[in-house]
This record gives C-alpha cells, sequence and structure tokens, in this order.
C-alpha cells in the first residue's frame, strides 16, 4: 500500500487537530489554500482550491456523475458544488506527513491503502441513498424537468451508477419513476438523514448528513449523537463538528466525524554486524586488475575493544483504541538473538559486543568468539593465502616459498620454512628451520628460535638460539646462541647486541669463506648511529654555506644590488635555525656513542673452535683473524679488544 489519506503516522507526537467548518484544522482558520511545501510534497502543482480539489474530483472519479451532483442542483441551486470541501486539505496535509516522514518512502498518490479504499466504498454505497432521495424529492418538491437539474452531469456514468446502486437500468426508468403522476402514493415526508462509514481498521467514522424531503425535520445534534452511538461510533467523536453540522445544517458534505487512536507496533530489535559472519575468501586486484591469491583475507583479525556489532533493543510499540472504544493492541517488538562468545564483552549500555582480547574471530554455533590463537592445521600455500594475525598463529604445516605470515603475537611452525617472510611482535618458534634461498626472512620483536637457518635473513629485538648457520644474516639485540648437534656457523654475518656463543664459527676446509662477526651494539642502535652521523655531516655544511652566503654579503654589502642584500636578514634566521639542528644532532650521536661503548664493554664471545676467515668488528674497532683459534674468548678491558685461546701464545687485541 502506497499510503493511508486518514492515517495518523506513528510517528506523530499529537493527533490532528479536528477539522472546521471551513475545511481548515481549528489551529489554522485563516486560509484554505495548500502551502507551495505541501503542494510539491504530495507530487502535483496547485495553485488555487479549485485545482486541489479538480485533482481529487479525477484521482476518486465519481464528482461529476455523482448523484450528489443531482441533489446539489435541486437542493441548493445556484450554490458551488463542493461536497469534498472539508476533506481535500486533510487527504494533502496527511499525504504530505507520510512522505516527510516516510523520507519519500511513499510515492505521492499511486495507490490505495485499506482505510482509502474503505472512504472510497463509503462514497459510492452513499450515492445509492442519494438516488433514493432524489427521488422522493422530485416527486413532491421540484418543478419542471428533470432533465434540467442533471447539468454537468456525466449521463452514462450516472446511469452507472443507477445499475450498481439502485436497480435502475437507465436515466429514462429512472425519470419515469420520479413523474407524480406514475405513483402519486409514493409521496410522503423524509426527515433528514445521517450516513455514517467506519473504517475496516476501525480508527476512522465518515458522515454525511443528507437533507429532508417533503418537508421532513432537520437533523440535531441530538439526532447524530443518538445515531453514532447506536452505531458504537462512541470514541474519538469530534463534537463540536457535531455541533456545527446540526447548526449550520451542513448537508451534502462528507466529514470525518470520529478519529480514534492509530496502533503503533513495536519495533523488532535486531543486531547489526561490523564482521561477516561467515568466512569469505576476499582476493585483491591490483591496478592493472591481476589478482593476488596469496592475499585472499580470510582470517578475521581483531584487536580488544573493537566493535564486532550493534545491538538495537526493541521498541515498545503503543496500543490503539478504536472508535467503538475498544483497546487495540500494539504488537510487541521481539528481543534480537545477542551472538556473544568468547572473549567477548558489552559495553555500559549493553548495545555494542566488543573484543575482549586481540585474536581471531569467528562465528560458531550462533555467536561470536575471539580465539587468541590461529592455528593453520595445514601448510600456509595457496589454500590458505598469506595470514596476517593479531594474536599468536600456530603453523602445524610448513610455510611455502613467497607465502607470508605476520602476527602482532608470536608464530609458531611445527614444520619448515621456505624462502617465506615470518614477522611477529612477539616470539618466533619454527621446529625445523628455514631453507631462504635468499628470499626468505625472519622478523621478530622478541626471540627466535629454530633448527636452522640456510641463505636467509634473521632479525630479532630479543635473542636468537640456533643449532646451524649456513651463508645467513644474524642480527640480535641481545645475545646469539648457536650450539647443539652441529652448532656451527658457515659464512654469513652475525651481530650481537650483547654476547654470541658458538661450537664452531668458519669453514676448516675453506678459508677463502669469511665469516663476520659484528659485537657491542644492537643493529637498530647502530643503523640509528649511522643515520645520524650522515645527518650531522649534511647540516655541518649546510651551516657552513650559510655562513660563506652571510659573510660574503656583510663584507661586500656597498658593492652589493638591494634584492641581494635584502636576503641577508632571511639568511641569519635560516643560520639560526641550522645551528639549532646541528646542536640537536650532535647531542643525540654523543648519546648513541655513549650507548655504543656501554654495549660495547659488555659484549663478549665465546667459541670451541673459530676458523678463519672471520672478520671481527667491536664498536669501531676490526679485526681480521686469519688462524685458527681453539676455545676462543673475546672480551674488552679499557676500550681494548682482546682474543684469548688455547693455542695462542698472546692474546689478540685490537
Amino acid at each position: 500500500m502506497a499510503f493511508g489519506f486518514f492515517k495518523k503516522h506513528k510517528h506523530e507526537e499529537e493527533q490532528k487537530p479536528a477539522q472546521s467548518l471551513s475545511g481548515q484544522s481549528s489551529s489554522d482558520v485563516s486560509s484554505s489554500e495548500p502551502s507551495e511545501k505541501t503542494v510539491q510534497s504530495t507530487g502535483f502543482v496547485m495553485k488555487d482550491n479549485i485545482q486541489a480539489e479538480q485533482y481529487i474530483r479525477e484521482k476518486f472519479g465519481f464528482f461529476d456523475a455523482s448523484p450528489f451532483r443531482i441533489l446539489h442542483n435541486i437542493y441548493k441551486s445556484g450554490e458551488d458544488y463542493q461536497p469534498m470541501e472539508y476533506m481535500w486539505k486533510a487527504l494533502i496535509d496527511t499525504n504530505l506527513h507520510l512522505n516527510e516522514i516516510g523520507k519519500n518512502k511513499y510515492s505521492a498518490y499511486q495507490d490505495y491503502d485499506d482505510n482509502q479504499k474503505e472512504f472510497m466504498n463509503f462514497i459510492y454505497a452513499s450515492q445509492g441513498a442519494a438516488v433514493k432521495i432524489i427521488t422522493q424529492l422530485l416527486l413532491n418538491s421540484v418543478e419542471g424537468s428533470l432533465d434540467d437539474y442533471i447539468d454537468g452531469v456525466d449521463k452514462e456514468r450516472m446511469e452507472a451508477d443507477f445499475r450498481e446502486y439502485c436497480d435502475y437500468m437507465s436515466y429514462d426508468e429512472w425519470k419515469l419513476a420520479c413523474d407524480p403522476c406514475s405513483d402519486a402514493q409514493r409521496i410522503k415526508p423524509m426527515d433528514a438523514q445521517v450516513y455514517l462509514k467506519v473504517s475496516k481498521d476501525k480508527i476512522h467514522a465518515w458522515m454525511i448528513v443528507f437533507p429532508p424531503v417533503n418537508g421532513g425535520s432537520d437533523v440535531t445534534e441530538m439526532k447524530i449523537q443518538e445515531y453514532l452511538e447506536k452505531n458504537r461510533v462512541i470514541y474519538g467523536v469530534n463534537k463540536p463538528l457535531v455541533t456545527a453540522i446540526a447548526g449550520k445544517k451542513q448537508y451534502l458534505h462528507i466529514f470525518e466525524i470520529a478519529r480514534g487512536e492509530e496502533v503503533i507496533d513495536g519495533t523488532d530489535g535486531y543486531v547489526k554486524d561490523m564482521f561477516s559472519r561467515s568466512s569469505q575468501i576476499r582476493v585483491q586486484e591490483n591496478e592493472k586488475g591481476r589478482v593476488n591469491f596469496k592475499e585472499l583475507n580470510n582470517i578475521r583479525s581483531v584487536h580488544k575493544n573493537d566493535v564486532i556489532c550493534e545491538i538495537h533493543y526493541p521498541i515498545e510499540g503503543t496500543d490503539g483504541r478504536a472508535v467503538d472504544g475498544r483497546i487495540l493492541n500494539a504488537r510487541k517488538g521481539v528481543q534480537p538473538k545477542i551472538p556473544k562468545g568468547k572473549n567477548t564483552v558489552f559495553n555500559e549500555d549493553k548495545t555494542l559486543l566488543i573484543a575482549d582480547k586481540d585474536g581471531e574471530l569467528q562465528f560458531k554455533d550462533g555467536s561470536f568468539n575471539v580465539n587468541e590463537l590461529l592455528t593453520i592445521s595445514g601448510d600456509v600455500d595457496v589454500a590458505s593465502g598469506n595470514i596476517t594475525f593479531s594474536g599468536d598463529v600456530l603453523i602445524k604445516g610448513d610455510v611455502r616459498e613467497g607465502f607470508a605470515v605476520r602476527a602482532e603475537g608470536s608464530i609458531t611452525i611445527e614444520g619448515t620454512c621456505e624462502g617465506a617472510e615470518l614477522n611477529a611482535d612477539g616470539d618466533i618458534t619454527i621446529v625445523h628451520g628455514m631453507t631462504g634461498g635468499g628470499k626468505g626472512s625472519i622478523h621478530a620483536g622478541g626471540n627466535i628460535k629454530c633448527l636452522f637457518l640456510e641463505n636467509c635473513h634473521a632479525f630479532a629485538d630479543g635473542d636468537i638460539e640456533v643449532d646451524l648457520v649456513m651463508y645467513s644474516e644474524l642480527s640480535s639485540g641481545g645475545n646469539i646462541t648457536v650450539t647443539g648437534k652441529k652448532g656451527s656457523v658457515t659464512g654469513g654475518k652475525l651481530i650481537a647486541g650483547k654476547a654470541i656463543t658458538a661450537d664452531i664459527i668458519g669453514a676448516p676446509s675453506n678459508t677463502a669463506l669469511k665469516t663476520d662477526v659484528v659485537l657491542g651494539a644492537a643493529p637498530e642502535l647502530i643503523k640509528n648511529h649511522s643515520n645520524t652521523a650522515h645527518n650531522l655531516k649534511e647540516v655541518s655544511d649546510k651551516l657552513f654555506k650559510v655562513n660563506q652566503d652571510i659573510n660574503y654579503i656583510e663584507e661586500n654589502i656597498s658593492r652589493m644590488p638591494e634584492s641581494r642584500v635584502a636576503k641577508l636578514d632571511q639568511l641569519k634566521i635560516q643560520r639560526k635555525f641550522v645551528e639549532m639542528q646541528k646542536n640537536n644532532l650532535e647531542s643525540a650521536l654523543e648519546k648513541m656513542t655513549q650507548e655504543l661503548e656501554e654495549t660495547k664493554k659488555a659484549c663478549s664471545l665465546n667459541c670451541r673452535s673459530i676458523n678463519p676467515t672471520v672478520s671481527f668488528r667491536v664498536g669501531e674497532s676490526n679485526y681480521i683473524l686469519q688462524k685458527p683459534v681453539n676455545n676462543c674468548r673475546l672480551y674488552v678491558r679499557d676500550s681494548v679488544t682482546i682474543i684469548s685461546g688455547s693455542n695462542l701464545a698472546q692474546n689478540i687485541e685490537f
């Protein structure tokens, strides 16, 4: 149904004021003209009342052909024909409310709802009563030919109404029945008659009063009231309108004589999910439309306090009341099923379901659950795609070449890794190890522990513990330990902020193979120290050039053009700024240098056997070891790095 002409919309807070006899609400009696806003909102343009009523006439399709028109021509000859003057503004205003409040949900005047159909039926049925009254009136009171009173009436349409409502087959048959000579005995007085219709939903009652015939009595307020009570219209009656109709003898006009209270059904509660309840693979495309099958995005990762869903509770309905006084019960809103599961909590007013932990979000058995551990039962490959997760990740298989695992917690891999990328804020543990092929990389915010590392890069803010290292670069902010069955380091590079412990460093059978060992500084500290030193040099060079320009202008100011002299003040301001930059960088570099010295003092190396060639760097000191050393120990004393060994005649210092 598109709209309801006489329905009070559920969002209106107050019932519409009663209609006055001027066709307006009692709160607005200054003009019956529709406002421009009303005109536009109802979907058509009207300039005055005549156009508005004409539109309604065309929509309802009964006015010009109606027996009302004949009855009006006889009863109120010479007056304007306005049977709907009390209703048309109510029709338009009601439609306006629905269009505005419903945000154009309803299309203007495109269909009928149940109440409008009831109103139409009331109008059509009342025409049958009008025909009977006209017949009685003509038998006694009308002089001249009946043809004189059908001015403006569509005769063909009128005959259709006769056949439907009064069993007259034609105008001529009805005209014959109205002939005073045909049946004089039928002449008798008829009092004014009230015709009433109650809407299907029992909220509205419409009324029309037909005039008296052949000297019958006029309508009275008491007669209207008795008629309403007889038909059980006892609630919401517009009593001032009843008084006005009786007092001013408002015949042949349609009124809404009573209006009950609309039922406002409750609104069901519902849950608005912020995440899908099904695990869906979402393949990404690049700008050229190529699909990246590694980024399947099938892991739903959430952080603590992320909103999982919004909870909208039901809104209570409001009972209505029928014009017969009965209470009309509103439907109650249904409570939504709230999908609260493991590691989820409500906010204070229970309108949001939020994650209580970092982890993987799953929907299972009607509930959202947050799992702190993501378990991949097989391999990380084309079936799983890359893994990105906010908690810990456990992989029971292998990680294939070209794939990535990223975790904000820790990563544990029960198999091996090929040329893959592992990145974790916590620890990374590989039960076997990584064969990187020069592409594999491991980045851990905590520690790294595995059996072997071959042709790969491993970086840890914490410690690194491994049994076998081949042609790989290891960088640790703490300690590097290479011990176990093999406990050997062949080629590559070891960088440790504190200590290195290993069984064997270097290849005894290949002295041309070099292994680099860097001690005494965390990799990040070394990188920052190098970058700061580079930036300091650039700023110092810039300051030197600025000073050169200032000195040159000041020494030759008398010969300088005005444009060059004008830049002197700008150059002096620039010098202050660059000097401030230089001071800050010098301070930062000094602090980092001091920190490097402190870490250098604490660094050490212990190795059962070192084989050439091994390059040592401790702080700013360098040394290349070209001979084997057994039971090697490296330490720093008084800023001097010392290497001792059981087969050395004397310690090596550098």
